[in-house]
Order: structure tokens, then sequence, then C-alpha cells
């Protein structure tokens, strides 16, 4: 469902996962006003943007449609960069009250890493930087976006970036030292 430029390589999972913590519903209502979720774990990252036209799925997303996207990187100092990850999901709770419980399920997921490579180090960000992708949906009429007080159906888009971690403040080579820079979610 995912790709850079025109690559097309896609991958879907379903399956059935315990309730939500209150962060998370927090962060899954803000992301389904479309509410910008940003995260910067590095210091030498200033900034990471999702761009992508669905702020809010309302109509739920046509099937067969390609969208267009892009993520805008911008940084202190030179990064090394493994991964640039984009992650699109979509889920349901259903809340059966009671003993019965909340039940909270995937309806889709789809990761594409937008810089693959088989090298350790794929790239090194200086200054700013911006990376173009689209999301190809399958011939699937997914269900619209909707809160109430007994279900939920909410969408999101995240794009994570992973390099070599310097919060130290000393260039290190270790692949421990791989992780999470910064992500960004629109919902």
């Amino acid at each position: 469902m995912l790709s850079p430029s025109k690559k097309r390589a896609s991958t879907a999972t379903s399956g059935a996962t315990s309730g939500m913590s209150s962060a998370d519903k927090q962060s899954q209502t803000a992301a389904l006003n479309g509410a910008p979720q940003n995260i910067i774990n590095d210091p030498r990252v200033i900034s990471l943007e999702l761009a992508f036209p669905l702020k809010k799925p309302s109509g739920g997303l046509k099937p067969l449609r390609t969208y267009q996207g892009e993520i805008s990187i911008e940084v202190a100092e030179a990064v090394d960069v493994k991964q640039l990850n984009v992650t699109f999901e979509g889920w349901e709770r259903v809340d059966f009250g009671g003993k019965a419980g909340t039940s909270r399920r995937p309806i889709c997921r789809s990761t594409e890493d937008l810089l693959q490579t088989s090298s350790a180090v794929v790239d090194t960000i200086v200054g700013r930087r911006v990376f173009r992708f689209t999301l190809s949906t399958p011939n699937v009429n997914f269900p619209a976006a909707m809160d109430s007080a007994i279900c939920e159906i909410s969408y999101s888009l995240t794009a994570t970036l992973v390099g070599t971690s310097n919060s130290s403040g000393q260039n290190t080579t270790c692949a421990n030292n791989i992780g999470t820079l910064a992500s960004s979610s629109v919902g």
C-alpha cells in the first residue's frame, strides 16, 4: 500500500490485540481529529513533519486510489540514518460494556521503509531534506472513521526516522546506538 516514489510494495496484517491505555486513547483521538503528533528523541533533529492530504478520512478511504504525501526532515548537524519508515494503520474499538470489556483490533496495517538497502547506514541527512511517497489503497472499502460511546474506527499514518543516536554527545558507531530519532503521526 505504501511506496517511495513509484515503487509498488506492500504488506498488510490483521489480528487481535489487547485494550488501549488512556495515553493511547488520547493519541488516537488527537490523530482522529487531524492534530499531528510529533516526537523528537534526538537533539540533532530540529523537526520531522509528515504532510498527507487525509487529515481526517471521515468518508473512509476509497478503494484503488493513490494518495501522495511527503516527509520533511530538518537537522542541526549531520545525522546517519538507517530507516525512514511510513506506517498506515486502521483500528476498530468496540466497548461491550460491563464484564465483557473492550475489544481493540487492527483493521489494516502496512509499513514501508522509504530508504531500503542492506547497509548499516543508508543515508546521511544534512540540513533540510524532503522525502516523497505514495499510499495506494487495495480494492477494499474501508469503513469511515468514527468515534462514539461504544465504537471507534480510526486511521493513522506515522513516519519514523531511525538512525545512529548521539544523545550522549559522543560520536560512536556501535550497533547498540541505533534507535528512533523522531516520529510524526497524522490521522
